[in-house]
C-alpha cells in the first residue's frame, strides 16, 4: 500500500488489493495444510492395513495355539499310556523272576533282592520257599 500522505484514507482499490493478497496467502496456506493432511491420511491408511494384517496373523495363531486344558489332557493320556507300558514290562520281568525262582536257577535270596526293586507294588504272593 503506497500512501503518499500518512493521514489519508486508503482507497477502495487499496483495500481490495490488501484483502485479495491476504486471501491468496491464506488460500496457499490452506492448500499446504490440505496436502499435509492428505499425506497423513495416506500414512494412516497404510498403518491401518498393517494392523489388519497383524490382527489376521494373531487370529491364525490363536486358532492353532494349544490351550492349557488341551495340553494337560494330552499329558495325562501320555502318562496313562506310559504307566500301562511299564506295568506290562514289570509283569514280564516278574514272570521271568518267578520262573527262575521256580526252576531254582537263582538262589531265593537273589530273587527277593530282585523283587524288592519293583516298579509297582506286587500283590502278596504265596511263597513256596521255606520260611
Amino acid at each position: 500500500m503506497n500512501n503518499p500522505e500518512p493521514d489519508s484514507e486508503p482507497t477502495n482499490g487499496e483495500i481490495l488489493d490488501a484483502i485479495n493478497s491476504f486471501a491468496t496467502k491464506t488460500e496457499q496456506r490452506f492448500q499446504g495444510i490440505e496436502g499435509r493432511f492428505e499425506g497423513i491420511d495416506g500414512r494412516l491408511q497404510g498403518i491401518d492395513e498393517h494392523f489388519q494384517g497383524i490382527e489376521q496373523h494373531l487370529t491364525r495363531i490363536e486358532a492353532n495355539m494349544v490351550t492349557k486344558s488341551y495340553l494337560d489332557e494330552k499329558i495325562g493320556d501320555l502318562r496313562g499310556d506310559m504307566v500301562q507300558l511299564v506295568r506290562k514290562e514289570d509283569g514280564k520281568v516278574n514272570a521271568v523272576v518267578d520262573a527262575l525262582d521256580e526252576e531254582k536257577i537263582l538262589p531265593h535270596q537273589r530273587v527277593e533282592v530282585i523283587r524288592s526293586h519293583h516298579v509297582f507294588p506286587a500283590p502278596p504272593s504265596v511263597s513256596t520257599s521255606p520260611a
